[in-house]
């Protein structure tokens, strides 16, 4: 089985979780099979309040950056 990778920056550490399952924290390299996904954090003050990515051809070193503000 394939793998991606998905690095989601945010200034604090939070849950991330894709398609509404928790998968790991913010700024650390997160690792998932290719697909589309719902990127939402836990808790609250943060935008957007979702966002959606595509995996597929990503890296280790070329990760899909998601940002969080």
């Amino acid at each position: 089985m394939a793998f991606e990778y998905l690095l989601v920056n945010f200034r604090d550490n939070r849950m991330v979780r894709a398609n509404d399952v928790p998968v790991g924290v913010t700024n650390h390299i997160l690792i998932l099979p290719p697909g589309d996904y719902v990127i939402t954090l836990e808790g609250e003050g943060f935008t957007p309040d979702h966002q959606n990515v595509e995996l597929d051809g990503t890296s280790p070193v070329r990760p899909n950056v998601t940002i969080f503000t």
